[in-house]
């Protein structure tokens, strides 16, 4: 694999040559035909991928819908790194969109990384934190806008299935706790 790819990918920026062929030699190619399943939702997460070539579509299947896609990313893209953090579960399917040449980063190598290479691993980590950051306050901005359509969707039509007229009146408390 040439350095180029890794360069490219965001969560890297900030490594060294040096630190980038640290990491090349963790990974993990994995090719993967079109409609693949690179992962599903629920599943063990033990690794997080690097697009080096081909897109891959993040989805979720909602209940009575189907699939609903949230993302399809593509070359110098990584996904599933929330499998490094934290021992849940994945939070979606993950489906090649295309003939894809994936780079795969276990969760041992990261962590066998993260504990040799000090410097890395304090460069990695603020870039984690910051994608992490990033991507929770677009997830805010998806809702503040689903509640503010579910909202007026409301108001004009007696029968939403979002029932009350407040998107948020479930949320809210009418008797709030005694203080002790």
């Amino acid at each position: 694999m040439d350095l180029s790819i890794l360069r490219k990918v965001a969560l890297f920026e900030g490594l060294t040559s040096r630190q980038l062929s640290t990491i090349k030699r963790v990974l993990k190619a994995r090719e993967y035909a079109a409609g693949a399943s690179i992962f599903s939702e629920g599943e063990k997460g033990d690794s997080m991928f690097i697009i080096a070539t081909g897109k891959v579509r993040l989805s979720q299947i909602i209940d009575g819908v189907g699939e609903e896609a949230m993302a399809l990313i593509e070359t110098g893209q990584h996904f599933g790194e929330m499998a490094l953090i934290d021992d849940s579960p994945r939070s979606s399917f993950a489906i090649a969109h295309s003939p894809c040449l994936l780079y795969e980063l276990s969760n041992h190598a990261f962590n066998e990384v993260m504990f040799t290479h000090k410097e890395i691993a304090y460069t990695l980590l603020w870039t984690l934190v910051r994608t992490l950051a990033q991507r929770l306050r677009e997830t805010n901005e998806r809702m503040r806008n689903f509640l503010t359509m579910a909202s007026f969707g409301v108001h004009t039509d007696t029968t939403s299935p979002f029932g009350a007229a407040d998107p948020l009146a479930s949320l809210k408390n009418e008797n709030p706790p005694a203080a002790h």
